[in-house]
C-alpha cells in the first residue's frame, strides 16, 4: 500500500497508520484493535513463524466482501449468536469442485485466529464457521476463502454452473477438435512414412499455437488450485492434474523445436474434458442438495396484517406473535397460528407431502409457508416466521446437508496422503518406464496416472446419495435431521411406537350415544376445552343436534363437570376408560362411549414396515389393548410413564435391537432420544424438532414407512458407489501405471466415474418412487459396507 509521509504499515495487515513522533522504529504499530488482537495471538501461541514466512500481508476484506458479510442484515439472517459469545455463521465456497477443494478451504479457515469451528459441506459447498466476534469478522474469514481462488456468496444464492468454466469449457473444446484435425494428418503421414519434414513441422508448430490457450486459459483453474494449495502447504488434487498438464506441454514445445509431433492432442482433449467433467458433476451434485432444500422455499418475503388502521404489507421479519395476517387466495402464510376468521382450501403438501388441498376454517391450526388455493382466512400468529414450523425444518434439513459423514471425514484425512501417494506412484513409473523403455514412451503413461487419479468419485459417494435421500423422505413428509439418522433407519429392526397421535389420532371421539342425552351432555360442555368435551360437541354439532343454553357451568373435583340446564342440574362425569356418565338432578341417565380412533392406515403401515413391534403407551391398559387388537400388534403395555417407555428402549437395546421409536411428541423425548432412531409425528412433533430424528407433521402414518423405503434405497446406492468408487480408484491408477490406459482415456474416466457415482445417487428418487407405487414392503436388501453405514451428509 502507499504511504504518506508520516505513516507506517500496519505490522499484521499493512495498512497505513498514522506513526506517533516518538515511536521507535522497531516498535510494532497496528491499525485498529482487532490487528493488534490477532498479532498477540499469533505471539503468545507461539506462531511467530507465521509473520516470519509468509511472503505478504494478511488479506484485508474487500470493501464488497466487508459490505456483505458484515452487514447487519447478513448477521440476521445467517448468523446465530452462541451461548458461550461465539457467533456461527453460515456462507457458499463457489468454485467447490472436489474433496480437496472442501479440505484445502476448511483447513484455511480453521487455521485463522479467532476460529473455534469449521467445516464446509461437499454436498451443499456451504461453510458452517463458529469464531470470536472479539477476534476476527467474517469478512476476513470470506477473504481467507477468496484468497484461495474460490468466490464466498451469501448461502441462498442459486448454484449454477460456472460462466467462467463454460467459456474455459468452449475454448478448450474448439482447440482439442483443431488440434484432432492436424494430429490426424500427421498420423496418416506417419503410417505413409512420406510427410515431408517441412510440412511434419509446420503441423506440429499449428498444434501448439492452437494447444496455447487451452493450457494458459482453459486450463488455468488447475494451477491456480494447486499453486493456492502449495502456497499454503497443502496438498490437493489439482497438484497432479496441473503437473500432468505442465509436463504434457513442455513436451509439446520441446518436440516442435525438434520437428517431432508431440502428444497435444491428448494434452487439449484432457483439459476439455476435465472441465466438462467440472461442469457436469457440479450440475448433478446441485441438483442433489436443491432437491434436498426444496422444502425451505415456501415461505414468503411479506405479509398482509390487519391493523385498527386496515390492512397494511410489512416485511415477514417484522411479523410478530400475535398479528392477525389476512391470507387470499394464491397467498402464502408467512408464519405459524390459528384462523380467526374465514374459510380456505390449503396446500400444505411443504410439510406434509400431501398433494391435496385441506379444508381449514376458525380454530385450525395453519403452518407457516401454507398456500391459499382458494378462499380467504384471517390466521392470528402464534410464533414469530424465525421459530416457525418450515423456518425449524429448515434448520434440521440445512443441518443434515452439512453434516460430514464418516466416510467425507475419511476422504478428507486421506485426500493428502492420496495426492502424495499418487506423485510418488507417478514418479516410480517415469523411472520404471524410463529404465524400460525411454522417456518419451514413458511420458503419456506418467501423465495417465496423474490424472485418473483424482478421488472425486469416492468423495461424491455418500454426501451426494444423502442429499437426494434426505430430499426424497422431505417430499413424502419426513423431515430427517442427518445422514447418520437416515442410514441408521435402515438398520433399525425393532418397533417401539406409542399409541396417542401416532396409531390413534390422538383425540377421542364419540363411539356411541343416545342423542338426546349427547344433546343434553353437549350443551353442558360447550365452551369447555378439555378434549372430552370438544369430542361431545363436535359430534352433537355433526348430527345437528339442539343445544341448550347452560349456567353456573363448573370443573368438578376429581373430574367432569357439572351446571344447570333447564332447571336441571347436569353433571357429565368420568365412568371408565373411555365412558363418561351423564346425570340429571343426581341420578343417572345414560352413558356416552368414547373412543381415541385408530389412523385408516395405522394396520396398514405398520405391517408394511414389517418390524417386531412394541405398543407402549401411558394411556389406560383396557384402551390399549382394543387398539393393538385393531391393528394387529400382539406386545402392547399401557399405563406406562415416560421413564417406563425410556426403560423399554434401553432393555431393547442392551439385548442387541436397534429400535425404531416413533412417539407424538415431549413426554416420549426421553424414550426417542435414547432409541437408535426417534421418529416425532402429529400435533406433539413441533415441540419435539429438537429431539427428535425424523419429524412428520402430516396426521399418518405413511412418511414413517415411506422414509424407511427412502433408507433401504439410499444404503443401497451407498453400497454401490463405495464399491465403485474404492474399485475405481485403486483399479485405474494400476491400469494406467502398467501402460494399459492412455492420457485420453484417463481424461475420460475420470468425470466418468463422478458421473456414475452422481447418476446413482439420483436414481435414489426414482427407486423409491417405484417401490412406493408397487406397494414393496419395507426390507432390508443387506449390510452397507462400515465406512458408509453412518453419517451425514
Amino acid at each position: 500500500m502507499t504511504q504518506k509521509p508520516g505513516e507506517r504499515a500496519c505490522a499484521h495487515c499493512g495498512a497505513p497508520v498514522r506513526a506517533p513522533v516518538d515511536a521507535a522504529p522497531d516498535v510494532p504499530l497496528y491499525c485498529c484493535a482487532g490487528c493488534e488482537t490477532v498479532a498477540a495471538l499469533v505471539r503468545d501461541n507461539g506462531w511467530q513463524r507465521f509473520y516470519d514466512e509468509r511472503d505478504g500481508f494478511s488479506p484485508r476484506p474487500s470493501g464488497a466482501l466487508t459490505e456483505v458479510f458484515d452487514s447487519p442484515a447478513y448477521a440476521a439472517a445467517h448468523a446465530h449468536e452462541q451461548a458461550d459469545g461465539t457467533v456461527e455463521a453460515r456462507f457458499r465456497v463457489g468454485g467447490v469442485r472436489c474433496a480437496a477443494c472442501v479440505w484445502l478451504s476448511e483447513r484455511a479457515i480453521s487455521c485463522q485466529p479467532g476460529v473455534v469451528d469449521a467445516h464446509v459441506s461437499y454436498g451443499t459447498n456451504v461453510a458452517t464457521v463458529r469464531y470470536d466476534p472479539r477476534t476476527t469478522r467474517l469478512s476476513s474469514l470470506a477473504a481467507t476463502v477468496a484468497s484461495l481462488g474460490y468466490t464466498p456468496v451469501e448461502p441462498t444464492l442459486a448454484r449454477h454452473a460456472d460462466r467462467d468454466d463454460l467459456v474455459r469449457l468452449g475454448v478448450a473444446a474448439f482447440c482439442a477438435m483443431n488440434v484432432m484435425l492436424i494430429h490426424i494428418a500427421i498420423y496418416l503421414g506417419e503410417a505413409r512414412g512420406d510427410m515431408a519434414a517441412r510440412y511434419l513441422a509446420l503441423f506440429s508448430w499449428a498444434s501448439l499455437v492452437l494447444a496455447t490457450p487451452a493450457v494458459f486459459y482453459s486450463a488455468v483453474p488447475f494451477f491456480r488450485g494447486s499453486w493456492q494449495a502449495l502456497r499454503h502447504r497443502l496438498l490437493s488434487m489439482d497438484v497432479p492434474v496441473a503437473l500432468a498438464i505442465a509436463v504434457m506441454y513442455a513436451h509439446g514445445v520441446a518436440m516442435a523445436f525438434v520437428g517431432g509431433a508431440g502428444y497435444l492432442d491428448s494434452l487439449t482433449m484432457l483439459v476439455a474434458f476435465l472441465l466438462g467433467g467440472r461442469v457436469l458433476v457440479a450440475q448433478g451434485r446441485d441438483r442433489a442438495a436443491n432437491a434436498a432444500e426444496a422444502v425451505l422455499a415456501t415461505a414468503p418475503d411479506d405479509a398482509d396484517v390487519r391493523t385498527s388502521d386496515g390492512v397494511r404489507t410489512i416485511a415477514a421479519r417484522e411479523v410478530m406473535p400475535g398479528m392477525v395476517l389476512v391470507v387470499g387466495a394464491g397467498g402464502r402464510v408467512c408464519a405459524d397460528g390459528r384462523v380467526t376468521h374465514g374459510g380456505a382450501f390449503v396446500d400444505i403438501s411443504h410439510v406434509t407431502g400431501e398433494a391435496a388441498p385441506v379444508a381449514v376454517g376458525a380454530g385450525d391450526r395453519v403452518p407457516s409457508g401454507a398456500a391459499i388455493v382458494s378462499g380467504a382466512l384471517d390466521v392470528r400468529v402464534e410464533v414469530a416466521p424465525a421459530e416457525s414450523t418450515v423456518a425449524r425444518i429448515g434448520e434440521l434439513v440445512r443441518s443434515a446437508l452439512d453434516e460430514r459423514s464418516p466416510v467425507t471425514r475419511l476422504v478428507d484425512r486421506v485426500a493428502p496422503w492420496f495426492t502424495a501417494g499418487v506423485l510418488l506412484a507417478a514418479a516410480a513409473t517415469l523411472v520404471g518406464w524410463t529404465i524400460a523403455t525411454d522417456l518419451t514412451t514413458a511420458l503419456p503413461v506418467v501423465v495417465a496416472v496423474l490424472v485418473v487419479a483424482c478421488p472425486c468419485a469416492l468423495a461424491l459417494a455418500a454426501p451426494t446419495t444423502l442429499a437426494v435421500g434426505i430430499g426424497a423422505a422431505a417430499r413424502r413428509g419426513a423431515f430427517v435431521r442427518s445422514g447418520d439418522a437416515l442410514t441408521s433407519l435402515a438398520a433399525v429392526d425393532t418397533l417401539v411406537i406409542d399409541k396417542t397421535g401416532t396409531i390413534t389420532f390422538g383425540t377421542p371421539r364419540v363411539r356411541a350415544a343416545d342423542p338426546d342425552t349427547l344433546a343434553l351432555a353437549a350443551s353442558l360442555e360447550l365452551g369447555v376445552r378439555h378434549p372430552v368435551a370438544r369430542a361431545i360437541v363436535g359430534e352433537a354439532e355433526r348430527l345437528r343436534l339442539p343445544i341448550a343454553r347452560a349456567y353456573d357451568v363448573e370443573s368438578i373435583p376429581g373430574g367432569g363437570v357439572r351446571g344447570t340446564i333447564d332447571g336441571s342440574v347436569v353433571s357429565v362425569t368420568p365412568d371408565g376408560p373411555e365412558t363418561v356418565l351423564v346425570s340429571v338432578d343426581g341420578a343417572p341417565r345414560d352413558r356416552i362411549a368414547l373412543a381415541d380412533v385408530v389412523r385408516p392406515d395405522a394396520a396398514a403401515t405398520v405391517g408394511a414396515l414389517r418390524l417386531p413391534v412394541l405398543l407402549r403407551s401411558g394411556d389406560h391398559p383396557e384402551v390399549v389393548s382394543r387398539v393393538a387388537s385393531e391393528v394387529g400388534i400382539a406386545d402392547a403395555r399401557g399405563g406406562l410413564r415416560p421413564e417406563e417407555k425410556l426403560a423399554e428402549v434401553v432393555d431393547a437395546q442392551r439385548a442387541g435391537r436397534h429400535v425404531l421409536f416413533v412417539g407424538d411428541g415431549a413426554n416420549d423425548a426421553p424414550a426417542m432420544a435414547a432409541a437408535t432412531v426417534g421418529v416425532a409425528m402429529g400435533e406433539g412433533a413441533h415441540a419435539a424438532i429438537a429431539t427428535a430424528d425424523v419429524v412428520v407433521l402430516e396426521p399418518s402414518l405413511a412418511p414413517v414407512h415411506a422414509a424407511r423405503v427412502v433408507s433401504l434405497e439410499v444404503q443401497r446406492a451407498l453400497k454401490l458407489n463405495a464399491r465403485f468408487a474404492i474399485v475405481y480408484n485403486f483399479g485405474a491408477v494400476l491400469l494406467a501405471a502398467f501402460g494399459l490406459i492412455t492420457p485420453l482415456i484417463s481424461a475420460l474416466l475420470m468425470p466418468i466415474s463422478s458421473l456414475i457415482v452422481v447418476g446413482n445417487a439420483l436414481a435414489v428418487e426414482r427407486r423409491t418412487r417405484r417401490s412406493l407405487a408397487r406397494g414393496e414392503a419395507a426390507e432390508p436388501r443387506g449390510a452397507v459396507l462400515g465406512a458408509v453405514a453412518v453419517g451425514g451428509v
